[in-house]
C-alpha cells in the first residue's frame, strides 16, 4: 500500500494518521470482533476508520481538545454506495 501523509496544514493532531491507512489497518481484523477501543485515540482516525467499517468503538484521549475533534470527527455522516438505491448519510 502506497499512501501519502496527512498535509500539516490539514493535520488535526501532530501524530495523525491518513485515514485510508487505518482502513487498510482494520481489513484484518474480523468483522465478528465487533468493538475497536483506541486508548490514545487523539483526532480520532482510527475511531473513524472502524466505525466506517462496521465496527463498534470507544476512544479514550486525555487531552480535552483532542477529545472534542475526535467527537467532532465522530459526527460526520458515512455516504453509503452502492446500486443508487437507498443511498444517503448514515451517522
Amino acid at each position: 500500500m502506497v499512501c501519502a501523509p496527512v498535509p500539516t496544514r490539514e493535520r488535526m493532531h501532530i501524530a495523525q494518521k491518513p485515514l485510508d491507512v487505518m482502513q487498510w489497518a482494520l481489513r484484518v481484523v474480523p468483522r465478528g470482533c465487533g468493538l475497536v477501543v483506541d486508548p490514545f485515540c487523539g483526532s480520532g482516525t482510527t475511531l473513524r476508520a472502524a466505525r466506517d467499517s462496521g465496527f463498534e468503538v470507544v476512544g479514550v484521549e486525555m487531552d480535552e481538545r483532542q477529545c472534542e475533534l475526535a467527537a467532532e470527527r465522530m459526527l460526520q455522516g458515512v455516504l453509503a454506495v452502492g446500486d443508487g438505491v437507498g443511498a444517503g448519510v448514515e451517522g
